[in-house]
């Protein structure tokens, strides 16, 4: 497990292990759902009748209402029909606005004398009805003294009977602009229908008389405006010219534009940096292999620096060519024959020179090494110069930009207001203003509205309905899942090993869960994977696993977070310093490989199958310090590969090649991939998905892992409410460090029912 193919993994993408891989259809909480719907047709049934009894009452109580309507026409002033298609929407939506004025409904209310009208204040609902609101306001109280609370008292009424008239006047006031036409529609409700009449007609007529008092101010008051907005916008924008190039003195920036030198310069100067740095690494390789070699006697004749150089590589050929005639004259004469003696002097002149010019090429990669270092230094200075040049120029760039915004703007905003100064423009704006006048007055309503429409109905159904589903899915769902590592440890007496917390997606921020737990390692998600870790580690020690340990994570069913616990415990192992194999042996649903952004073309099942060796199949990511062993080619049959000896003959060598040995299995339920890994595998981790995994689907698998052999060494509940756990989520190593020294098998569990 020595000659593992790196590989130099950048910045680990986006794309990221989620809580859980992707599912396809109805997932089990639905159909958990659905089943829970059925048996509780009761519950159901029950709510909706009650619901719709409530809301049938409401309707059939509502007091009879009369609406009475009176018509306004907007007219061009002088007479002239050609004008009629200059009023546009904004106009009629601001008239309308004025007709549903405080001043006009307080007047309204006045001439009315409704002020101490008893029925119109109370909106003329029923007297249960009235009861009934008191009695849930009162019940409120209640409730929130009981907990504890400071009471909320209900939003107080207006003091003053005159506002509380008001408000009661605009609420059953309605303005209605026609479309396509200059009409506005003035309706009142009430449950007289002389008032309804007489309120529609009075709140008309209150209008227009305000609207001749008004028009005959507003030119001069129009006037006086436009003379002090002008005065202050001109000095704005005498300011902002002045603050823009004061600072364009002060920064020396005279022209903003999207490049600049030294922005090219820093481009080129950091690409030559990225070469420099991959140069000085590479000789200083070469440098240390050299260095290792000249400790041992005759190696570095072997490097392949040496080797590779054609001067020694003649020197080998007349060294060997002279060994021969040497071995040669050995056969001829005796070794103190002058021939022999002369061939032995030439053999060690010629040795000699080799070792003096393997110094040679030794001397030259040190030269090389540090000539490499110097220029990635200077390189490395270069950039950082360049780099506060450009920032300081970014800022100020910055800082021009939003003078000229703020200088741009309120010259647009001057000239716009000059232009709506000018004199004709003023007598343009008179010559095309509006008169209103009543085409149609209200007139005393014969027949009451219609309180218990087809509409009502209909919505009462349907909220009957949304309210008696809410109640039997409620009812349902309760007790069949698992959200308390208490409750979880209970049911099936194995010790909780971590409770991981569920992370919202503004904690992620984009990220996935184990990158969360490296940038944040002091985190409640980076905690609970450390708690994982040294539980597990203590197990093993109970076990007389010391080293090379092989953990295998699964669930029982996909999308409970298997994947993302497995890699989260891989990644923070190798941060702590573990020599770590993380294995994606999902052969059915692979999904590590895209978190880690490893290639996919190769891996565990190209070398079950035989088609590919151990060290073609493994990588290294650099970025987190792991090796990775992804899924590999998809295969019809994962099984069948899973079963060969050769699964068993990886994980033992594994094993003994790294301190720690994740296994991400398939799920248990959908697949036997996992039972045939869990015999293999030293510690076996069911991952629980806290308000998910349902009773019977989590009996079930760990039923199925107890039978095939696997050495359980407890449970993991994922996505868990921190708010909901007890002492267990914060005790160091759950409450099953009471059997960390247990090496027998954990108890047989039935799959049971929910």
């Amino acid at each position: 497990m020595t000659d593992l193919t790196p590989y130099r993994a950048g910045r680990t993408p986006s794309v990221a292990v989620q809580h859980g891989p992707r599912m396809a259809g109805p997932g089990p909480a639905q159909a958990g759902l659905v089943a829970a719907l059925g048996r509780r047709k009761g519950v159901l049934i029950g709510v909706t009748l009650a619901v719709f009894a409530l809301a049938a009452g409401y309707i059939l109580s509502q007091p009879s209402r009369y609406r009475a309507e009176a018509v306004l026409v907007l007219e061009p002033r002088g007479g002239t029909q050609s004008a009629a298609g200059a009023v546009d929407r904004t106009v009629l939506l601001t008239e309308a606005g004025l007709l549903r004025s405080r001043d006009i409904a307080g007047q309204a209310v006045q001439e009315l004398g409704l002020t101490d009208n008893p029925g119109f204040l109370e909106g003329g609902r029923a007297l249960p009805l009235r009861w009934a609101d008191r009695a849930i306001a009162a019940a409120r109280q209640a409730l929130a003294s009981l907990r504890g609370e400071t009471p909320s008292s209900p939003a107080p009424a207006p003091a003053d009977p005159l506002d509380r008239a008001t408000d009661a006047y605009l609420d059953r006031l309605t303005v209605t602009p026609a479309d396509g036409a200059r009409l506005l529609t003035v309706a009142f409700t009430a449950t007289e229908p002389a008032l309804a009449a007489r309120a529609a007609n009075l709140t008309a007529q209150l209008y227009l008389e305000g609207r001749l008092t008004r028009r005959d101010s507003a030119a001069e008051r129009a006037g006086r405006w436009l003379g002090q907005k002008l005065d202050s916008l001109r000095a704005d924008v005498l300011e902002s010219a002045r603050n823009l190039e004061e600072y364009r003195r002060r920064s020396g920036v005279v022209e903003v534009g999207d490049g600049s030198l030294q922005r090219d310069q820093l481009g080129q100067v950091s690409t030559q940096l990225v070469a420099a740095v991959a140069q000085r690494s590479e000789a200083e390789a070469r440098a240390q292999q050299v260095r290792r070699l000249l400790d041992r006697p005759g190696a570095i004749e072997s490097a392949a620096v040496v080797l590779n150089t054609e001067l020694v590589r003649e020197l080998r050929l007349q060294e060997a060519v002279i060994q021969r005639r040497i071995a040669e004259l050995r056969t001829q004469y005796r070794e103190e024959h002058p021939g022999f003696r002369e061939a032995q002097a030439e053999l060690e002149e010629l040795r000699g020179t080799i070792a003096q010019e393997v110094r040679k090429i030794v001397a030259s990669l040190e030269n090389e090494a540090e000539v490499a270092r110097v220029r990635e230094r200077a390189l490395q200075l270069e950039v950082e110069r360049l780099t506060a040049l450009v920032e300081g120029q970014n800022e100020a760039e910055a800082a021009i930009r939003a003078l000229e915004e703020e200088l741009r703007t309120r010259t647009q905003l001057y000239e716009a207001v000059l232009t709506r100064a000018s004199e004709s423009e003023l007598a343009q704006r008179a010559q095309q203003g509006f008169d209103a006048r009543l085409v149609s007055a209200a007139t005393l309503p014969r027949q009451a509205e219609q309180a218990s429409g087809w509409g009502n109905w209909l919505l009462a159904a349907l909220a009957a309905l949304a309210a008696g589903l809410l109640a039997a899915g409620l009812a349902g769902r309760r007790g069949g899942y698992f959200d308390r590592a208490e409750a979880l440890e209970a049911e099936t007496g194995l010790p909780v090993l971590a409770a991981l917390p569920a992370l919202r997606k503004g904690q992620l921020a984009g990220r996935a869960p184990h990158e969360l737990a490296l940038e944040q390692p002091e985190g409640a998600y980076a905690e609970a994977l450390r708690r994982l870790r040294t539980t597990l580690a203590l197990t093993g020690e109970a076990q007389n696993i010391t080293a090379g340990r092989s953990v295998l994570v699964t669930s029982s069913l996909p999308g409970d977070g298997k994947s993302a616990v497995a890699l989260g415990l891989a990644t923070l192992a190798a941060r702590g310093g573990a020599r770590v194999l993380l294995i994606d042996a999902d052969l059915r649903d692979p999904c590590l490989h895209e978190a880690l952004g490893v290639p996919n073309e190769r891996g565990l099942s190209d070398y079950l199958a035989g088609e590919a060796d151990l060290a073609e199949v493994t990588e290294f990511h650099l970025a987190h310090g792991l090796y990775v062993i992804p899924a590999g080619t998809r295969l019809e049959d994962p099984s069948a590969l899973l079963a060969r000896p050769v699964a068993r003959e990886l994980m033992a060598a594994a094993s003994s090649g790294f301190d720690l040995v994740v296994i991400d299995s398939s799920a248990v339920l959908p697949a036997a991939d996992a039972l045939l890994l869990a015999r293999h595998a030293d510690q076996t981790v069911h991952v629980v998905a806290a308000g998910k995994t349902k009773r019977a689907a989590m009996l079930a698998g760990l039923a199925s892992l107890d039978g095939a052999g696997a050495a359980l060494a407890g449970t993991v509940l994922n996505r868990a409410d921190p708010k909901r756990q007890g002492s267990l989520a914060s005790a160091p190593f759950a409450s099953g460090h009471a059997r960390l020294d247990r090496v027998d098998a954990p108890r047989r569990l039935s799959a049971g029912a929910d």
